[in-house]
């Protein structure tokens, strides 16, 4: 097989498999925000390493990230034990 036609291949594939499924993965039951929650970070970086093929998928990713983000660290700053002990705390 020549190279061009390799490479053209891949890049079908990929569009195919991983473009064109990125959103479904991500935001399946069982996708970002379970992972994000339930610290599953090996199965966040398979993601990762199979999405990032791609780069405007990781977009998808980080429109995921950004609110659990901000979630939990407004959990974080407004938990009543961690008010209480401001030096602990920080």
């Amino acid at each position: 097989m020549q190279q061009e036609t390799t490479s053209k291949l891949l890049q079908r594939i990929e569009k195919e498999l991983i473009t064109e499924k990125a959103e479904a993965l991500i935001e399946k039951e069982t996708g970002c925000e379970y992972m994000f929650m339930n610290s599953r970070l090996s199965e966040l970086a398979l993601m990762y390493k199979i999405l990032k093929r791609d780069p405007q998928t990781l977009t998808l990713i980080i429109k995921k990230m950004i609110p659990y983000i901000e979630n939990r660290g407004e959990k974080i700053v407004k938990d009543e034990a961690n008010l209480a002990n401001p030096i602990a705390f920080t």
